[in-house]
């Protein structure tokens, strides 16, 4: 595992996120920044037709939806956190602010997944059932796939209380791995190390992922945050596309 250095483009006085990892493989995938705000402006500004997307509606849960070309262009969102598809320009799109945005591909079969995560879903290790229904559903093997973490709020900023520590507690014997305490009642988080390790334990290959060396809450020039800005935090948007 390495850290991700995205590659920063400006187009139009507008900055965009890349990932040369996955993109190496004729895959599109992109994170927007503040400078958007609205999807349908970010889509646009990357050249991504309405027709070509297919979102989710992000309940903060493990639901999964595997979607192909039918699924695309409709303007209701899929009921889930996560999603899947074997299907050429079938862009797949989520929100984030804070919350992490999992991009995964798997070159050789071509199937890629988006998927959200915050704390919740960590907790029902949503990251690590993607993994498994990817290969379920098409035989492919965890060792294979090219995973980016992409910016989220990193450990430092993410101070939680124990509404979020006592079902961590609940559902992981090891728990403390992922907390450092601050005083009697709070905690700094890493979320993003839950989620490596469950995708890990679920077969992916630690020197196969890559995770963003950028914090949303830190880096409040380029990114959204909902830890910042509270209820005003506007989002980023992900997208993942397999070019023909």
């Amino acid at each position: 595992m390495g850290p991700l250095t995205f590659d920063i483009s400006t187009a139009r006085n507008k900055r965009v996120l890349s990932i040369p990892s996955i993109e190496a493989h004729n895959v599109l995938a992109r994170t927007s920044t503040r400078d958007f705000a609205a999807p349908q402006e970010f889509l646009e500004h990357i050249d991504i037709g309405p027709e070509l997307v297919v979102s989710a509606d992000q309940v903060h849960a493990d639901g999964i939806c595997i979607v192909s070309e039918k699924d695309a262009g409709g303007a209701q969102k899929r009921s889930c956190d996560a999603l899947i598809t074997n299907s050429p320009n079938v862009a797949l799109i989520i929100r984030t602010a804070d919350c992490i945005p999992l991009f995964i591909l798997e070159p050789a079969k071509r199937i890629i997944g988006l998927v959200h995560i915050g704390w919740r879903g960590a907790v029902k290790r949503i990251a690590a059932k993607v993994i498994g229904k990817m290969c379920s559903n098409f035989a492919i093997s965890a060792s294979e796939c090219i995973i980016a973490v992409g910016p989220s709020i990193k450990k430092d900023c993410y101070e939680v209380d124990k509404a979020v520590v006592l079902p961590l507690e609940r559902e992981f014997r090891d728990h403390w791995k992922y907390l450092t305490k601050k005083d009697d009642d709070h905690w700094l988080f890493d979320l993003e190390k839950l989620c490596i390790d469950q995708m890990v334990e679920a077969g992916a290959k630690e020197s196969n992922i890559r995770r963003s060396i950028h914090c949303t809450h830190c880096e409040g020039d380029l990114f959204f945050s909902y830890r910042r800005e509270g209820e005003r935090a506007k989002r980023l948007f992900s997208v993942i596309l397999m070019r023909e």
